[in-house]
């Protein structure tokens, strides 16, 4: 858990607290893709529980994914 605030965190507060207009969307794709950059032992996609209402909300369908192995691949 942090307890610092860094510069994009007070940046972001900055921004918010001018009402200065900003690309919400933007920032949490981008914080989505450093995450996956940064970290190499397989934890999940940050934002899941935001991103399940908007997939629900939208009707996307979803496929049950399975991890593959070599035999499924090979054989």
């Amino acid at each position: 858990m942090r307890t610092q605030a860094n510069f994009l965190d007070l940046t972001i507060m900055e921004l918010l607290d001018t009402a200065v207009p900003r690309n919400l969307a933007s920032l949490i794709i981008q914080h989505m893709h450093r995450v996956l950059n940064q970290d190499k032992n397989g934890h999940a996609l940050p934002y899941g529980f935001w991103m399940a209402s908007i997939i629900e909300d939208f009707d996307v369908p979803i496929q049950v994914w399975y991890s593959q192995t070599v035999k499924d691949v090979v054989g």
